[in-house]
């Protein structure tokens, strides 16, 4: 088993929510509501779990659900030359053209809810 490495306050600060965290300190859940959507992150960080989830207001299942069981890292990716921020959950690395890039996925609620893979 690995540490995840991540910040909690990365991702209050990027998703402005906090998060449920149960009550044995086992995971931390980040709810955030936009457009008739919800967006549920929890963060298994003992076991390095993450699972994204998508809901649609009025339905009960998720329209869309990512488990990922090895992720290795959370991290915020600031603004560049006017392209948006986002979260990486990174799960490895690949290389490409003799460049290590990251492998996961990426998070972004502003301006609306997206979901994409790196």
């Amino acid at each position: 088993m690995h540490m995840m490495q991540w910040n909690e306050t990365d991702l209050m600060t990027y998703l402005e929510v906090f998060p449920t965290i149960d009550e044995d300190n086992m995971y931390h859940e980040f709810l955030v509501q936009k457009d008739g959507l919800e967006l549920s992150i929890l963060v298994y960080q003992y076991e390095g779990e993450v699972v994204i989830r998508l809901f649609k207001e009025g339905l009960d299942d998720a329209l869309f659900e990512l488990p990922m069981r090895k992720c290795i890292m959370i991290r915020h990716i600031l603004p560049v030359d006017n392209a948006p921020d986002y979260l990486e959950f990174i799960t490895g690395y690949r290389q490409v053209e003799n460049v290590m890039t990251v492998t996961g996925v990426w998070v972004a609620i502003k301006p609306h809810i997206r979901v994409g893979v790196l």
